[in-house]
């Protein structure tokens, strides 16, 4: 056999090998696929690093993870990652979604859910969770939860971007002070007078009108950080004037 002949033979069974090599490689997640060896076999699920889980969100959280549960025993290597994100997106509460596959049978998933900013009255006089968006979940009965404003009927029921407007009036409000938003019980709409606030402890009520909020809310902090080094308590706080804020005070017995 002539050298020349040896080396061809030599460059077939290497490249037959370098081929049977690749195929094998190629092939064997396929076969591994269909004997099950990429069947899910766990989903862990949980929040952000860094969130709790707010007594609000546990009803959905459940109903969620019972639906994301349901993908145990499909096949992790075809699974539609894009479509399983969109499906928990769709739920009202969720904000972000991180999905990922952790070989060869596990799933991850990690939300992000949007914060509670208020509560708002629903028929019969229950209350129920509105969102950083204005979205509004389910009705249900809340208890155990802490101080939030409540929207009256007339921001909830009427038309749902007063439920923005108001949320926007509300992300003004320091979170220390004497207008700090945990002093913010309620928040109400007049057709002709706009937005009102309720601000404890003498449940003042603060009219803002329709607008412009950014101007007035410095001013109604003047007044009532005037008010409050003086232990006056007022009745009404009129701020839906040009430059000026109009005060009627409590009477005192």
């Amino acid at each position: 056999m002539s050298t020349k002949t040896l080396s061809w033979k030599i460059i077939a069974l290497r490249t037959f090998g370098v081929l049977a090599v690749a195929g094998l490689v190629v092939a064997t997640p396929f076969i591994l696929q269909r004997e099950g060896f990429f069947k899910i076999e766990s989903v862990e699920i949980s929040l952000n690093e860094g969130v709790m889980m707010p007594a609000w969100l546990q009803s959905e959280w459940q109903s969620m993870r019972k639906d994301a549960l349901k993908m145990k025993g499909r096949d992790l290597w075809s699974l539609d990652m894009d479509e399983v994100v969109r499906e928990i997106k769709a739920r009202p509460w969720v904000r972000e979604v991180s999905l990922s596959r952790s070989w060869p049978d596990a799933l991850v998933l990690s939300i992000d859910p949007k914060e509670l900013k208020a509560l708002a009255r629903a028929k019969k006089g229950a209350l129920v969770p509105v969102l950083e968006d204005g979205t509004t979940l389910s009705a249900e009965q809340m208890t155990n939860f802490v101080s939030l404003p409540i929207f009256s009927g007339e921001i909830t029921n009427e038309d749902p971007a007063r439920i923005k407007e108001a949320l926007r009036l509300l992300s003004l409000f320091p979170g220390q002070g004497v207008l700090s938003i945990d002093r913010v019980s309620e928040v109400g709409f007049h057709e002709k007078e706009g937005y009102w606030i309720l601000v404890m402890p003498f449940a003042t009520k603060v009219r803002w009108g329709f607008g412009d909020f950014e101007k007035k809310i410095s001013r109604v902090k003047q007044v009532m950080e005037y008010l409050d080094s003086r232990q006056i308590g007022a009745r009404v706080i009129d701020a839906d004037l040009s430059k000026k804020v109009v005060v009627r005070l409590r009477k005192t017995p």
